[in-house]
């Protein structure tokens, strides 16, 4: 029975078509699908969660705002039991966000302070990301990486030559360093 519809269907290997409810109860099941439908008190807190979400309108100079993961409320909406919130893949090792900021919007959620409290007490995880501005001393570390892929590059690609000048120095390299130095410098 479609959750969509309430119509019964039959399922083969090329088509879908609806039967009746007769049709079915005469046959023996080959396969069954089940839905966990959410208990009431569930469905509240979703809708709760949702509404205040969508009425949210953060004012960044007075409220207290926080990020939360879309992956995260995808689960929320969507299992019963959708275990901690994880911010581990947005938050670099200060705790503040390190996702770029074209990228945020995609990935990460705005909401009240007050929401987070009451979803983290009950869910656990985090870590809290509060700032939508990326982390300063991750970006000066990333500048400085990306000098170092620039530089490094400039070097090697003067020093690849198919040929050697009288008197110059050839350099040999071993492949798969190379494959690597060139996943890095290219990252």
């Amino acid at each position: 029975r479609s959750a969509l519809d309430g119509g019964w269907y039959e399922y083969d290997d090329t088509r879908v078509e609806p039967v009746s409810e007769d049709h079915v109860l005469g046959l023996e099941g080959y396969m069954l699908f089940y839905r966990l439908q959410p208990d009431e008190e569930k469905s509240e807190e979703r809708k709760r969660v949702s509404d205040e979400i969508r009425s949210y309108q953060p004012d960044l100079d007075g409220d207290l705002v926080c990020y939360l993961s879309r992956l995260w409320l995808l689960r929320f909406h969507n299992i019963q039991r959708p275990g901690p919130i994880d911010h581990s893949m947005f938050a670099c090792a200060h705790n503040k966000i390190h996702v770029k900021d074209q990228e945020k919007n995609g990935k990460l959620v705005p909401i009240p302070l007050s929401l987070w409290n009451t979803l983290v007490n009950k869910y656990g995880g985090g870590p809290k990301l509060t700032s939508p501005i990326q982390c300063g001393k991750c970006l000066k570390a990333e500048a400085v990486l990306n000098r170092r892929r620039d530089h490094e590059h400039h070097i090697v690609h003067e020093s690849d030559k198919t040929y050697v000048d009288p008197g110059a120095t050839w350099f040999i390299i071993d492949k798969l360093w190379l494959a690597s130095w060139l996943a890095f410098v290219n990252e």
